[in-house]
């Protein structure tokens, strides 16, 4: 970031980009599952139930899904700050933030399914009317950021005896914060 300072005022101004990828194997389900209700069950070979995972993009028919997964993600930042001295006692602080938070983006060769809302005027309506969508080629976002966004920031410091030793801080602002990589 850069700074400028002319008299009572302090000037800062800056920037960010976070560029972040993901990639590895969630093989939770991957190798099946059987349940023996007994161990001579379990000796003689004879599962009660045998439960696996089955890609749903090849439904309906049955195929082993690969678990090879591939994320990327990408966001940028900036800043305008006036850190202004009005008085000995007193100083103002003024600043905007904009942030273009991106979203994650399904980057590999075998891409997950997304549940597409269907038409209606309530969301029930739209969840009866659902569907799951495979992409077909290309990165496929997880979901529709916004576009950019907004935040305000200001604050003040009081020096309540003239003498530093008590001071009144009061401030407001609004944060965003990114989908941290854990929720998707």
């Amino acid at each position: 970031h850069a700074i400028w300072s002319n008299g009572r005022h302090i000037v800062k101004a800056g920037g960010g980009l976070l560029r972040r990828s993901s990639a590895g194997y969630l093989t939770a389900g991957r190798d099946g599952r059987y349940q023996f209700p007994t161990v001579v069950d379990f000796a003689a070979d004879l599962p009660s139930s045998f439960s696996v995972a089955v890609a749903r993009s090849a439904l309906p028919g049955l195929t082993l899904p690969d678990f090879d997964r591939r994320y990327n993600y990408s966001s940028a930042s900036a800043f305008l700050q006036d850190a202004y001295r009005a008085t000995p006692r007193l100083s103002l602080n003024l600043g905007v933030r904009v942030e273009m938070p991106g979203a994650p983006r399904n980057a590999g060769a075998f891409q997950d399914g997304v549940v597409q809302l269907g038409q209606g005027s309530s969301f029930a309506e739209r969840l009866q009317s659902a569907r799951l969508e495979f992409p077909s080629a290309g990165d496929q976002a997880l979901f529709r950021p916004a576009a950019v966004d907004w935040a305000i920031r200001s604050g003040f410091a009081f020096d309540a005896t003239g003498t530093g030793r008590t001071v009144v801080r009061g401030g407001y602002g609004i944060f965003y914060d990114r989908a941290f990589d854990s929720l998707w």
